[in-house]
């Protein structure tokens, strides 16, 4: 009895932790932590946090150079099964990262009841620490369920190198958030290797592991069901033996799947350039053999011209006759001089469809780009005009100036529109309806100025943008509600589509 309550407590636990992330604008899927540097000589204190996914996780360890490389040694508790974060998962893995964005597996953290011991080593010797859940051991990329990081050292023992931001695994293969049959206590009993092999195996074939890695995603559904066969016979060693080699077998097919399924891609695209370039070269040939044509017509004309005028010349009583056919050739020379302007026209045209689709090209390119680099720093949605940046109500002071912690969340994004000079927005400011209009309108518009003011100051020309306060318009939520009338507080910073 006392197992079910604490099992339905856990479950509790989690939902309240999966709406805070949504409220909070992208929660364990873009984070940013603390690189550290660890000296070599000594031990050294580390110190895991969960995040809003599991608020109660913690860890404490040790950090020490062992024949050259980082020893780790850590022991973590309130953990829960990782089936209980959704049914794509059945493991955690810890990664070390580095500020230049390199990531190593240091290895697998099992669960015993809530807790866990683990030992590991990585070549780095800068690097920030995380826990994620994954559906097996073997995976090559963090995913963007973020259960754990470092956080920043206490004391001298070691040095904060720099502040890191990083997404986990886009989630393409990730499709089931519901938890499993927790009332099936086979599915808890059954061992991580067998959970892991099967997910394996399922990411494999959503990768198109059946259309472009069949052997290999045979090789592990077999090896997959001898693991099940041992299982259900009682020689769980095996059994768990072959799991693991399931799982290799299936991460190698999903591996190769990808790299054919680009492959594939790229020489579709590519297809569809070629065909389009010879399209375009033949409607040009054209053209320039009208051209040629037209041309050779011309001087055609003008020798008819010339001999027109001789013949004048020498017979006088026929000069009104020939003044007349003079005049006519004379005609068909505009006529052709005005169809080749048309024809040049038409070339001139073509060639300025080609710069403006190429310019448009660079423009859309540079959007999306800005996009992906704001990503990592700040909370991106979508938004009908293009995207926008969600500045939340914590960067304020009442009065609608900035806190002196609001840089720390502010200078990673002017360094991003530092970098893209041509990218020009719309900074906006909202607030809930408590209030006078007046003032309510007043205070956005000094939080919209707040915001414009310190990106000028980081060198952002203020012709990029335009501010503008909206007072209580545009409500994200209900106003009824503390939680409501946090989330209309904001600022938001809107790129229009090119």
């Amino acid at each position: 009895m006392i197992q079910r309550i604490a099992l339905v407590v856990a479950v509790m636990v989690l939902m309240v932790g999966a709406a805070s992330a949504q409220i909070s604008g992208g929660g364990d899927t873009k984070r940013r932590t603390v690189a550290i540097t660890y000296p070599s000589k000594d031990k050294h204190k580390v110190y895991l946090a969960g995040t809003t996914r599991t608020p109660r996780f913690s860890g404490e360890g040790n950090v020490q150079t062992v024949r050259g490389a980082k020893q780790i040694e850590l022991n973590v508790n309130n953990m829960v099964p990782a089936y209980m974060l959704g049914a794509d998962y059945t493991t955690y893995i810890l990664w070390a990262i580095t500020p230049e964005g390199q990531l190593e597996s240091v290895g697998e953290i099992r669960v015993n009841g809530s807790k866990a011991k683990f030992r590991g080593t990585t070549k780095f010797d800068t690097f920030a620490l995380i826990v994620t859940a994954e559906p097996h051991f073997a995976v090559s990329r963090p995913s963007r369920l973020v259960v754990a990081e470092n956080i920043p050292p206490r004391g001298p023992v070691a040095i904060q190198s720099a502040e890191i931001f990083f997404q986990g695994d886009s989630g393409s293969y990730y499709s089931d958030d519901q938890l499993p049959e927790l009332t099936t206590r086979e599915y808890a009993k059954r061992p991580l290797e067998l959970l892991g092999a099967s997910r394996a195996i399922e990411i494999a074939k959503r990768a198109g592991g059946e259309r472009y890695a069949r052997k290999d995603l045979d090789d592990a559904i077999n090896s997959y069901a001898k693991a099940e066969q041992y299982y259900l016979s009682g020689e769980r060693p095996s059994s768990e033996l072959l799991a693991r080699t399931a799982i290799r077998e299936a991460e190698r097919a999903r591996e190769l799947a990808e790299e054919r399924t680009e492959a594939a891609r790229r020489r579709d695209e590519k297809k569809q350039y070629d065909d389009a370039l010879q399209r375009r070269d033949r409607e040009q040939q054209e053209m320039i053999d009208r051209l040629d044509d037209l041309t050779a017509e011309l001087r055609v004309s003008e020798a008819s011209r010339r001999r027109a005028e001789d013949e004048a010349e020498r017979a006088h009583s026929e000069a009104a006759d020939l003044r007349v056919q003079i005049r006519t050739v004379e005609a068909q020379n505009e006529q052709l001089r005005d169809q080749l302007q048309q024809v040049e026209s038409r070339l001139g045209m073509v060639e300025r469809e080609r710069e403006a689709e190429r310019i448009s090209s660079q423009r859309s390119q540079a959007f999306d780009s800005l996009n992906q680099m704001l990503a990592p720093v700040a909370t991106v949605r979508e938004d009908p005009r293009g995207f926008k940046v969600v500045l939340p109500d914590s960067l304020f002071n009442a009065n609608g100036s900035l806190k002196a912690t609001a840089a720390a969340k502010l200078n990673p994004i002017a360094g991003v529109l530092l970098g893209q000079p041509s990218a020009e927005f719309m900074i906006e400011g909202y607030l809930d309806d408590r209030g006078q209009p007046d003032a309510i309108l007043q205070t956005s518009q000094l939080r919209a100025q707040a915001i414009a003011e310190f990106l000028a100051a980081a060198g952002i020309s203020s012709d990029r943008f335009k501010v503008t306060g909206y007072g209580s318009a545009n409500p994200l939520a209900s106003n009824k509600t503390l939680k409501g009338r946090t989330a209309n507080r904001r600022v938001e910073l809107v790129f229009i589509r090119p």
